[in-house]
């Protein structure tokens, strides 16, 4: 996921970003910390790629518009990192 952030936001913008190790697993201070870095760099994006970022987090942003707005990555990484955002903010929101 941070690859293909990094491919469509630059890597200083992501780059920078203290995300969780994979052998933290899928548990809720991982998936916090994952979606802290994720607003980080849609803070750091800002403009048109910080809204599209943030809106996928928050549900607001179609797999379309996220594929329209993520042209360096090819398809299946892109809709890999769109359903894994999506994924990570649903399982923030249940308790």
């Amino acid at each position: 996921m941070a690859d293909v952030l990094a491919a469509w936001l630059g890597p200083e913008v992501v780059r920078p970003i203290d995300w969780p190790a994979d052998s933290h697993g899928p548990s809720h201070p991982a998936v916090g910390a994952a979606l802290m870095a994720c607003a980080r760099a849609a803070q750091r994006a800002g403009g048109e790629d910080g809204e599209v970022l943030t809106g996928v987090l928050d549900g607001n942003t179609s797999y379309m518009q996220f594929a329209r707005q993520v042209p360096a990555v090819d398809t299946w990484h892109g809709y890999l990192t769109y359903t894994t955002l999506r994924h990570l903010a649903l399982c923030a929101d249940t308790p």
